[in-house]
């Protein structure tokens, strides 16, 4: 039995995709960005579910409402909510959050 060389596995660096420009920007904006970034990859791993959502809202400079993804039963909490087969989404469960400060 002969096995496949590792660098027939390797796709060539040309076709590696650079990372999306939101993530090189937050990278070098500075601390404030990447904070932010790192508070919403805690709140994710709050989520009950196996892919793990986070968002945090920030106002001025101040963080103001988090959230993660939730199952449906989450829902039953928030009024108006009136299907039992959909999943709290995490920027959702953030303006949620957040509404005693942007309302």
């Amino acid at each position: 039995v002969t096995l496949p060389s590792l660098s027939a596995a390797r796709p060539p660096p040309s076709s590696i995709p650079s990372p999306p420009s939101f993530m090189t920007e937050a990278l070098f904006a500075g601390g404030r960005t990447l904070r932010h970034l790192l508070q919403a990859a805690s709140v994710a791993e709050n989520s009950s579910l196996e892919i793990k959502h986070g968002a945090v809202i920030v106002r001025g400079g101040k963080l103001v409402g988090r959230g993660c993804n939730s199952d449906r039963s989450r829902l039953t909490a928030i009024a108006g909510a009136v299907s039992n087969n959909i999943a709290l989404h995490s920027e959702v469960a953030a303006l949620h959050d957040a509404h005693r400060w942007v309302l």
